[in-house]
């Protein structure tokens, strides 16, 4: 049984990135090698989004997972001093 809470919200962020991109369903569709249906289904919560999916609109879109089911990316949570010491540690 799908999540369709979930569903609805990864959607509704596909949706805001796309119009955002000013790209059509077909375009991003294209993209994501999916039908323009699909995607349609997809952003209207009716169908869940593939992790391969998703993996593909980060990279399309230059956001983290995080960003699809929270609504924001961790970076967002992260100061510029989080984010140095972060790094310090890598």
């Amino acid at each position: 049984m799908e999540n369709t809470a979930t569903n609805k919200l990864v959607g509704t962020k596909i949706k805001e990135l796309r119009v955002l991109d000013g790209l059509t369903q077909k375009q991003l569709a294209d993209e994501l090698s999916i039908s323009d249906k699909h995607l349609s289904k997809i952003e209207n919560g009716h169908k869940s989004a593939s992790t391969a999916l998703i993996d593909k609109l980060c990279t399309i879109f230059k956001k983290t997972p995080a960003y699809f089911f929270a609504g924001k990316d961790i970076a967002d949570e992260i100061d510029a001093e989080d984010l140095s010491l972060l790094l310090e540690m890598l």
